[in-house]
């Protein structure tokens, strides 16, 4: 079957949108200069860059350094980060964060919340909305810049953002059993944007984060519950049914015999059981375990603790290897909030590299915590809003 050919039409929000990522990717540019990176005419970037600039995305700041042979200043173009806000939101973590971004990934304001144990889901999605209409009306009259909401959610979302499946068993606020997208988009008039929080989380570390820009990575999150993202070949892998990464049923032999799956023996909820079933002192009631308290007898050396952690990490370790291996990644990001860990995951994971024979791949720790999740939405929104502005 031929291909259709590209009409005039076409062809301008092409080169519109290979401009506009071209600026906001360089932070400062000159026409010449885009001209000769994209392979445009100078008349096409000029022709281009006139909407780009009345809309104000763009914008002009003054005139480059001349060149050592004279010749004429050439007037910068640099991106208008705050031609639009995005307001994102990360419910992964045990304390919701949001965070109020514009299209160059800057941070403008943020706020966590904390959502009590036990909590219902009206009493979480009722903190939830506070905190929005809170961050929303700071912006005064700059509030009609916001473009949208983006949400990094448990659960799993389809391209229109619809929830298609979720961890049952997952642990913290249980967000699918509402219809978080509708409500925010009635109480608020925005459009909502819901993405895969592990997912999210791993365009912010390829984006942000200590992997920018690697052709492959596999990012592994651990803490609440488990998840991994995957970038191959420099996009993000989403799968058939939206769910490539999602690992938390993941079984070894071992633990199917015993009916268990991956997250039932590594996460959080096991963590404390663990703790508490050693009997250990500093943790003699089991609902008044907490994750920093568990993090400082680890880092104090306790030999109990110690080993409930190392035997955690082994397991990880044995599920990024075969995961790794499969996807012939060599660059990965352990992320969530078991990163206090990260050390002695990395020492399993080249314990079982050098034991095979392979080339130990860069595993990097996290070093942006619940930020990976909200630079992720900010990268997602920030190439929706791109791809309505080229093609409106």
């Amino acid at each position: 079957m031929m291909k259709q050919a590209l009409n005039a039409t076409d062809i301008k929000r092409q080169n519109q949108r290979l401009i506009l990522d071209a600026v906001f990717r360089s932070g400062s540019t000159s026409r010449s200069q885009l001209s000769k990176e994209l392979s445009l005419s100078k008349p096409a970037i000029s022709d281009n860059l006139t909407e780009l600039l009345e809309a104000g995305i763009v914008r002009e700041s003054g005139e480059s350094s001349p060149s050592p042979s004279g010749g004429r200043k050439s007037i910068l173009l640099q991106p208008n980060g705050n031609h639009r806000y995005i307001l994102a939101i990360n419910l992964n973590f045990s304390h919701p964060f949001l965070a109020l971004g514009n299209l160059t990934g800057d941070i403008l304001q943020s706020m966590d919340f904390s959502v009590p144990p036990g909590s219902s889901t009206e009493n979480s999605v009722e903190l939830l909305r506070g905190q929005v209409r809170t961050m929303l009306d700071a912006l005064g009259q700059e509030r009609e810049k916001v473009y949208c909401i983006g949400v990094a959610a448990p659960g799993t979302f389809d391209e229109q953002g619809n929830l298609s499946s979720y961890n049952p068993d997952c642990n913290g606020p249980m967000w699918w059993q509402v219809d978080v997208r509708s409500l925010l988009q009635q109480e608020f008039g925005l459009p909502v944007l819901m993405y895969n929080d592990v997912k999210a989380a791993t365009l912010g570390e390829w984006t942000k984060g200590e992997a920018c820009n690697v052709k492959n990575l596999f990012y592994l999150s651990v803490g609440l519950g488990i998840g991994s993202g995957i970038i191959l070949n420099n996009a993000l892998l989403m799968g058939e049914q939206f769910d490539a990464g999602e690992i938390y049923d993941y079984i070894d032999p071992a633990a199917a015999m015993a009916g268990f799956n991956l997250e039932s023996t590594i996460c959080l909820n096991y963590l404390k059981d663990s703790c508490f079933r050693a009997r250990h002192p500093a943790f003699p009631v089991r609902q008044e375990i907490h994750l920093k308290d568990i993090v400082r007898v680890y880092q104090g050396g306790d030999p109990v603790v110690v080993e409930i952690v190392d035997r955690i990490c082994s397991r990880l370790a044995v599920v990024s290897f075969n995961c790794m291996n499969l996807l012939s990644a060599r660059n990965m990001v352990f992320g969530g909030e078991y990163t206090p860990f990260g050390d002695c995951f990395i020492r399993h994971l080249q314990r079982l590299y050098l034991h095979a024979r392979r080339p130990v791949p860069r595993v990097m720790i996290s070093r942006l915590g619940k930020m990976a999740g909200i630079y992720g939405v900010l990268y997602l929104a920030k190439e929706k809003y791109f791809q309505e502005f080229c093609n409106r």
